[in-house]
């Protein structure tokens, strides 16, 4: 299963920025709220301790508590609440709206208070005199009461307690207002993030892309095209130096092993040509005369079977070099096919051969290499066809169908099929290749080398067309089908 790097990489950074960015909003959202926290708290302590260090009358707290808001975040007088006590627990002032729960009553701080110092202050009205300066510490709690959150701050001095409870409701709105903003600009982030991975993937890694496009393209017959060498990453730069080198070795290799064969090739046409001539007269004077006729009979047969491999093999070869020279003229395909199966009625008389030939199809090509390609199609129907060779009525079927695919443009395509040897997944994929022939042919006594197909195909391309296999037998007696597709004329 193939997986895309780009995806890998922009998934890679999302992960990580997601959990950095989760982490850090965690963490910012932690600390904020506790400053925030601490602020309230070191507002509601400044004043307490400006509340307790002046001398207050006991008519001083019932509208105290207005004042309150004014030095503390998100307070209203609404959301101020206070409680003044006396050290003997007597209440001097309580908001009507002060929390009274059990519960309420038993989580409030309850500071001590101090020692009596000398030099207390008092008069008329006022709370049995009050020191100069506050002399407990405040205490704080957070605490809730039916719905409702609240920080309640209390202090004393040596003659009273103030308690104040500061409704939060709103501080912690604000809160989760910035902790929602954060949730919403995390994905945001990850989004970004991903979509800077993906783009910047794409810009690292598109001397890859190029690299890639010219390996697909690489073409042993031509010069291989060198990646450009612009400005580009020294790990990059290695990869290309590495492949320009590659691909001249290649070439150099394929080059060496097409003119061999072609040298080869063309070296043996001349010998061959002068045995079978000789052989063709010896074979002539032995005739009726002499025992060793049929003795040059095969030997005959053998070398026209040499001689027509190495000139399968001198079209290989050009094909795998410059191209196939051709020799382009207006060519009767319809004729041509015809002929070829007529050919094949006569040396295959045991198989039943449906034709369906549409007439007056004219292509522009090398009329021998085209009848060399539908023969080499027609002889491999026939000779890998599961009929019975010995019996007296036809066993075995061949179907030929010519037609155009594209009645505007006029492009061919020929069909033919055959009941046939079972063919493996293997066989099919190596059909092909060159002298390869499929395992159950080697077991039969068929004249063959394995270059018919290969050999079509090159033919076919040469002209702009190509040869496939469409369907394969899975069992013997089943069809097996090729297509051969040529272009339109000019």
């Amino acid at each position: 299963m193939q997986r895309s790097f780009r995806i890998r990489i922009a998934l890679g950074v999302a992960l990580i920025g997601g959990l950095t960015l989760s982490l850090f909003g965690i963490a910012a959202g932690w600390l904020m709220l506790e400053q925030k926290k601490s602020g309230l708290e070191a507002d509601l302590r400044h004043v307490l301790m400006r509340e307790l260090a002046q001398p207050q009358t006991n008519a001083h707290w019932q509208y105290a508590q207005d004042s309150y808001a004014r030095g503390l975040t998100a307070a209203t007088p609404e959301t101020i609440h206070t409680l003044v006590q006396t050290s003997n627990g007597g209440v001097i002032f309580r908001s009507n709206a002060w929390p009274d729960s059990g519960r309420w009553r038993a989580t409030l701080p309850q500071p001590a208070f101090p020692a009596p110092q000398i030099g207390m202050l008092g008069g008329p009205g006022m709370a049995s005199g009050v020191p100069s300066a506050a002399s407990g510490a405040a205490q704080f709690a957070w605490l809730d009461d039916d719905g409702w959150r609240y920080l309640v701050g209390s202090m004393t001095n040596p003659q009273v307690r103030l308690t104040i409870a500061h409704d939060v409701r709103r501080f912690e709105a604000e809160i989760t207002a910035i902790r929602n903003a954060f949730a919403l600009a995390i994905p945001l982030g990850l989004l970004f993030l991903a979509l800077g991975a993906w783009l910047l993937s794409a810009r690292a890694l598109a001397p890859i892309g190029a690299l890639a496009v010219r390996m697909g393209a690489l073409d042993l017959g031509r010069a291989p095209s060198a990646v450009p060498t612009g400005p580009m990453d020294t790990e990059f730069a290695e990869v290309m130096h590495q492949y320009d080198h590659m691909a001249a070795r290649l070439q150099l290799s394929y080059t060496q092993t097409s003119r061999f064969s072609a040298d080869a090739a063309h070296e043996l046409k001349t010998p061959l040509t002068i045995m079978q001539g000789k052989l063709e007269r010896a074979l002539h004077e032995a005739e009726g005369r002499t025992a060793d006729a049929p003795f040059y009979a095969e030997l005959l047969g053998e070398t026209q079977r040499l001689s027509a491999i190495v000139r399968k093999l001198l079209l290989l070869s050009q094909a795998d070099g410059a191209g196939i020279p051709l020799a382009r003229a207006s060519v009767r395909f319809d004729q041509l096919v015809q002929a070829q199966l007529e050919d094949l009625e006569l040396l295959a008389p045991h198989l039943r051969v449906d034709a369906q030939i549409t007439p007056d199809i004219t292509v522009q090509g090398d009329a021998t290499l085209l009848a060399q390609a539908v023969q080499n199609l027609v002889s491999n129907a026939a000779k890998y066809n599961a009929s019975d060779p010995q019996g007296k009525e036809p066993s075995g079927v061949i179907r030929v169908v010519l037609q155009q695919i594209d009645a505007n443009a006029g492009a061919i395509a020929l069909s033919i099929e055959n009941t046939s040897i079972a063919l493996s997944d293997t066989d099919q994929a190596r059909l092909f290749e060159r002298f390869f022939r499929a395992d159950s042919a080697h077991h039969r006594k068929v004249d063959g080398t394995g270059l018919g197909l290969s050999l079509a195909r090159e033919i076919a391309r040469a002209h702009g067309g190509e040869l496939a296999l469409v369907r394969a037998a899975r069992q013997a007696g089943d069809y097996t089908q090729f297509v051969l597709t040529l272009p339109p004329s000019p």
